[in-house]
C-alpha cells in the first residue's frame, strides 16, 4: 500500500512516523557535547549523559492571507495589543505536518 492510498488522518500518522524516525536516526549525538544521545520523554526528545535535551527543530512553514468577502483579508487580533493592532496569521511546521 502507498501512502497516497492511505485515508488523510493514517497518511498524516505514517509520515509523522517518518519524519520522527528519520529525525532520531540522524541525530545521535548531542549537538552541546557531541555524546551520545538516547530517546527520552516518550520519544519526541533525546538526552545525552550530561543533561543536555534534543528536541526536533520547528520550520518556518508559511505566512498566509485569509480572504473573506469581497476578497478583504482576515487580520488576527490579541485583547493585549493596542486597540487598533492586526497581524496576519503565522505558523511554523513540525515533523511530518
Amino acid at each position: 500500500m502507498r501512502a497516497v492510498d492511505l485515508v488523510p488522518v493514517d497518511r498524516e500518522l505514517v509520515m509523522s512516523a517518518v519524519a520522527a524516525l528519520a529525525w532520531h536516526e540522524s541525530n545521535p549525538l548531542c549537538p552541546r557535547c557531541g555524546q551520545s544521545t538516547r530517546v527520552t520523554s516518550g520519544g519526541p526528545a533525546r538526552l545525552c549523559p550530561q543533561g543536555h535535551y534534543v528536541f526536533p527543530r520547528p520550520d518556518p512553514a508559511i505566512l498566509t492571507a485569509v480572504l473573506g468577502d469581497e476578497d478583504r483579508h482576515g487580520l488576527a487580533r490579541n485583547r493585549s495589543w493596542d486597540p487598533h493592532g492586526r497581524s496576519v496569521v503565522a505558523g511554523c511546521g513540525e515533523s511530518g505536518e
